[in-house]
């Protein structure tokens, strides 16, 4: 039995990763998938809640037996037990019901410390047939809770795959990439061999790319609805794939309901007047002024501007007000309640302009706000600047920051491949070493996120050009790979996607085949005409000498052996040179 300790949470409704993935051995027949079971636990309200992902498709009800006694429940039904015994104490009582028809629940409470609890999850046929899962049994003492459970245990290395959902896979012939089509296209990311996917921005936006958001607890109708969403971590989990979605707090869209009752407000005032709160509480989930300054944007017909960074339709979100973190904390437990295993955080050193400390305070608190509702939570920032200031802001606690120094034409792996480099192969051994001791200077906890490009950045493939430029490719594939902590793969790069220029040439549509096919993608607005010359999906696959198959390879390899992806390195300087690097890795 593996013991599983955990801090202490508010519940959130999801097939956690850490033990609710279904694995092989938990079915109890072809008809149901009866998925491990994961707990969370509030000291401050002696809650605990209990959760298995139950897939059963002629099932009648589900529900838990707990120390033996059975509460079953069918969809859209509740039932609560009065003074069920737990550890010698009276629970207040236990409801069961169902999230999605796919998510059992349990809540107990009133959970006394010392208590104990065994339960096994359990479906119910149409027939009458009763299938079990693995039992668990959680125990709560000093406010902690522990488990012990035979299910999946993840980790935060690995390989992550990075998709944009408007250019991935279409699902429903609209021409637009959707949340189906992501878990359509699951096969093809776990056969990559990817332990964990990215989202990015999937919430309400009025523009393709949707890094403003207008709505935090919804699904962008183009791309489905949030029961697609569930549907898509219900099978990423079975699958032991976690998923990471974009959550952009630097700002929000004007057309967010803070924003437009907040504006709509302030332009009732003269320049004279003071905003008040009691009137307008969304008036403080911005930066108002009434004089005009470099990075805000006017209020039309008002002598007010409101700061805007980015752009005039992204307002900035006051994030020191307590009220904006409460919706922050509100987002994210909604987020996790539907299955999410860690957040992307765009642009934090734009939270406060210029000032570092007080980004990293901010994220300090995100961190902790997060841990304290799902303790094995993943956070990975974008902070783009050099190694030494992105070092620092691991000080916050996150799990991760993107490791800019290598990515990038003009970035370490880059420089090195191309010759640019002054000392050489040696230069990708020396920088490693050298931002790793920048951010153990910081921490020594910490997930390393090397990548190559990413949805900002010109498509890695045209870093390389010339006769060797698909060789070039490849080594660089494989010089990111081969970093240790959770490198990130931008959906398409293992093709050699081509793209670069204006934003919308780095998003088009993933090449699953050429010309005209089912699932295509349109892709943004505006793009051009690309040229893929190393071709599509199809072209490549069964090409032993494919960018696809080289880079396939390369993450297997990866997989096999735990010291590629989590070992340490030690850069061997007597043997390396301008035309030779060598690195050991252990673990």
């Amino acid at each position: 039995m593996k013991k599983l300790l955990f801090r202490l949470s508010v519940f959130a409704l999801t097939a956690a990763l850490m033990l609710c993935a279904l694995p092989a051995g938990v079915y109890a027949d072809e008809s149901a998938h009866i998925g491990a079971v994961a707990a969370q636990f509030n000291a401050n309200t002696n809650e605990m809640r209990v959760i298995s992902a139950v897939d059963c498709l002629d099932y009648a009800c589900a529900g838990f037996a707990v120390n033996g006694k059975t509460g079953e429940t069918v969809i859209a039904d509740r039932h609560v037990y009065e003074s069920l015994q737990c550890g010698g104490e009276t629970l207040t009582s236990v409801d069961f019901s169902v999230g999605g028809g796919y998510l059992t629940v349990l809540i107990v409470k009133g959970v006394p410390d010392g208590a104990s609890l065994t339960v096994t999850p359990f479906a119910k046929k149409t027939d009458g047939t009763v299938l079990y899962g693995e039992a668990a049994t959680f125990s709560v003492t000093d406010g902690q809770l522990s488990a012990q459970t035979d299910g999946f245990a993840a980790n935060k290395d690995g390989t992550c795959y990075e998709i944009f959902v408007y250019s991935f896979y279409d699902s429903d012939g609209d021409g637009i990439g959707d949340l189906n089509g992501v878990t359509q296209k699951l096969d093809y990311i776990e056969d990559l061999g990817c332990d964990s996917i990215w989202l990015m921005p999937i919430m309400p936006s009025p523009t393709y790319h949707k890094h403003d958001v207008a709505d935090y607890e919804s699904v962008d109708t183009q791309y489905g609805t949030v029961a697609d969403f569930k549907a898509l971590t219900a099978e990423c989990h079975r699958r032991g794939i976690s998923v990471v979605i974009d959550l952009v707090i630097n700002h929000t869209s004007t057309q967010h309901y803070w924003f437009k009752e907040a504006s709509e407000y302030i332009k009732t005032l003269d320049k004279e007047a003071q905003p008040d709160p009691s009137v307008c509480p969304y008036v403080e989930y911005y930066n108002f002024k009434n004089s005009s300054e470099n990075g805000y944007a006017n209020i039309a017909n008002s002598p007010w501007y409101y700061e805007a960074r980015f752009w005039s339709e992204m307002p900035d979100l006051n994030l020191y007000n307590e009220s904006v973190r409460s919706e922050i904390e509100n987002i994210t437990q909604f987020w996790i309640d539907l299955g999410v295993d860690g957040f992307r955080l765009d642009a934090v050193t734009s939270y406060v302009t210029g000032n570092i400390n007080e980004n990293v305070s901010i994220l300090k608190w995100f961190c902790d706000m997060t841990r304290a509702q799902k303790n094995d939570i993943y956070i990975v920032g974008e902070a783009w600047e050099d190694y030494n200031t992105y070092a620092k802001y691991y000080e916050c606690g996150a799990d991760s920051f993107f490791d800019f120094a290598f990515a990038n034409s003009g970035g370490v792996i880059e420089q090195v491949v191309n010759g640019k480099a002054q000392s050489g192969a040696s230069y990708y051994g020396s920088m490693q070493k050298t931002v790793e001791n920048s951010i153990l200077s910081y921490t020594d906890e910490y997930v390393n996120a090397p990548f190559l490009s990413n949805h900002d950045m010109n498509r890695a493939a045209t870093f390389f050009t010339g006769t060797d430029a698909e060789q070039k490719l490849k080594l660089a594939h494989a010089m990111t790979l081969t970093m240790s902590g959770r490198a990130y793969i931008y959906y398409g790069d293992e093709l050699g996607m081509y793209g670069s220029g204006k934003d919308e040439n780095k998003r088009i549509s993933m090449q699953w085949d050429s010309g005209s096919y089912a699932g295509g993608c349109k892709g943004p607005d505006g793009a051009d005409s690309v040229n893929m010359p190393y071709g599509s999906l199809k072209d490549q696959q069964n090409d032993p000498t494919s960018v696809y198959i080289y880079v396939k390879k390369a993450v297997s390899l990866r997989n096999k052996y735990t010291a590629v992806k989590c070992g340490e390195t030690e850069f061997l300087t007597s043997v390396s040179n301008k035309d030779v690097c060598v690195m050991k890795k252990t673990h």
